[in-house]
């Protein structure tokens, strides 16, 4: 799946993620633009999502770990979480996840 911005909006920062819950990992594309967090699955995946998020909905960003399996207490200081303001929370894993939280902290706080 192709990324397009809408009107106005300019990326900021894309990468490749992981968007992950405590089952699944889904690698793909993420995207900071202007106005939203962008995360498209890529097709090796069983299942392909999409998700967009605006800025404004961004609530709280935390540093988040990883946890192997070979390395079930050593946690990977690699990912970080967004909570929206309706609850719901999201966790990427990506590479350099401080310049990532920085860039998107910035970009809330417009």
């Amino acid at each position: 799946m192709q990324f397009k911005t809408i009107e106005g909006e300019a990326i900021v920062k894309e990468g490749k993620a992981n968007k992950t819950n405590f089952f699944i990992s889904q690698g793909g594309d993420l995207y900071l633009t202007n106005k939203r967090l962008v995360f498209i699955g890529h097709g090796v995946n069983i299942a392909t999502s999409t998700l967009a998020v605006s800025l404004s909905e961004v609530l709280i960003i935390r540093k988040a770990f990883t946890w192997t399996i070979l390395a079930l207490l050593l946690p990977i200081p690699n990912a970080f979480k967004i909570t929206l303001n309706n609850g719901k929370v999201y966790k990427f894993t990506v590479f350099k996840r401080e310049d990532w939280i920085s860039v998107i902290e910035n970009a809330v706080s417009r």
